[in-house]
């Protein structure tokens, strides 16, 4: 449980990364 947590808060960190790199662009 807490692993599907920490995965699906890495994505969220990787999703809002890249979605500043697209602003930036």
């Amino acid at each position: 449980m807490v692993f599907h947590l920490k995965l699906k808060h890495d994505i969220l960190i990787i999703i809002f990364q890249l979605f500043i790199i697209t602003r930036k662009i």
